[in-house]
C-alpha cells in the first residue's frame, strides 16, 4: 500500500492516518482539529463512532467521500488548547496526540516507533 511522509507533511495529506500513515481504508477524521486516523490505530472502538448528520466530515472512505461520525480525538474530547497539543517526543505539534500518564501529549506514531 502507499505510505505517506512520517511527521507534519503526513498530517497534511488527506484521507492519511496520522499514526500508521498509510492512504488505505476508511480514515475516521476528528470533527474538532481534523487530525485523522484508522479506527484501530487510533484504539476506536466502533460503537465508540457515533453517525451524526450526514451535511459534514468524519469518514474519508478510498473514494474520498465524507460522512460525519462523531468522532473527536483525545485533546479535544479534554478540550486542550490548541498551544499546548505538543508531542513530548518530537515535539511537532498537532496530530492524533494520546494523554501520557504524566499529564503531557504524544503522537501515537511516536509512542510506537521511537524506543
Amino acid at each position: 500500500g502507499q505510505v505517506a511522509k512520517f511527521g507534519r507533511d503526513a498530517w497534511n495529506v488527506p484521507n492519511t492516518c496520522q499514526v500508521c500513515f498509510s492512504r488505505e481504508g476508511a480514515v475516521v477524521m476528528c470533527d474538532g482539529c481534523s487530525c485523522q486516523v484508522h479506527p484501530a490505530c487510533y484504539g476506536i472502538e466502533h460503537d465508540v463512532v457515533v453517525p451524526a448528520p450526514a451535511a459534514s466530515v468524519g469518514i474519508t472512505t478510498r473514494r474520498g467521500a465524507h460522512v460525519r461520525t462523531g468522532f473527536r480525538c483525545h485533546p479535544c474530547l479534554m478540550e486542550t488548547v490548541d498551544s499546548s497539543r505538543v508531542c513530548l517526543l518530537c515535539p511537532e505539534p498537532g496530530g492524533a496526540l494520546k494523554r501520557t500518564r504524566d499529564g503531557r501529549w504524544a503522537h501515537v506514531a511516536c509512542l510506537t516507533f521511537c524506543p
